[in-house]
């Protein structure tokens, strides 16, 4: 047995839990601060989501329309709703973009100036050990990687979250019985 276990396994229980109070904290500030951004960002990836179900909902329509010789209107129809729900997808696509491309730029300036006064509290001797290349990558390498993980999080979380849903819904809709069995 080695020696280093209970070391290596205490170490990694504590960065695990500093791991997820950070994380913690980084979110409920960005919340906080751009919270109205991060819903309507959130609205337009539910919509997203509901687009997604959407067609596949829409794919036994257009397998129906194809079976019967003749149907014009069928085709019609079918063809409308399928430019109107990838209409619906490309424009809350962009506003999704959009508002969480906001949001985090906010994060990241939120970011920087926190850094930033941080920064000004430090004696002149500390300036002088440390390189400015090393204080730049700092600033702008941790304020991005706050954004890009705040962007990660919402997006995983919400979007597939929600897409996932919404295409079980559809699939216990179309085929309940097969659905079950796939399901249990």
């Amino acid at each position: 047995m080695d020696s280093n276990a209970p070391n290596s396994w205490f170490f990694q229980r504590a960065y695990q839990e500093w791991t997820q109070t950070l994380i913690g904290r980084l979110l409920a500030d960005s919340f906080k601060s751009q919270g109205r951004l991060y819903a309507v960002s959130m609205i337009a990836m539910i919509v997203m989501a509901s687009t997604a179900a959407g067609t596949a909902w829409v794919m036994e329509k257009i397998i129906d329309v194809m079976t019967v010789p003749g149907d014009r209107s069928g085709v019609f129809w079918v063809a409308g709703i399928v430019v109107g729900l990838f209409t619906v997808r490309g424009s809350s696509s962009y506003l999704q973009s959009y508002y969480l491309a906001r949001a985090g730029n906010r994060v990241v300036a939120m970011q920087q100036d926190r850094l930033y006064r941080k920064l000004l509290r430090h004696g002149v001797s500390f300036f002088h050990d440390t390189e400015s290349s090393d204080l730049l990558m700092r600033f702008t390498n941790g304020a991005q990687s706050a954004r890009a993980l705040v962007d990660t999080l919402v997006g995983g979380v919400v979007r597939d979250m929600f897409t996932m849903i919404f295409l079980l819904a559809v699939m216990v809709y179309q085929q309940p019985t097969l659905s079950l069995i796939c399901l249990v």
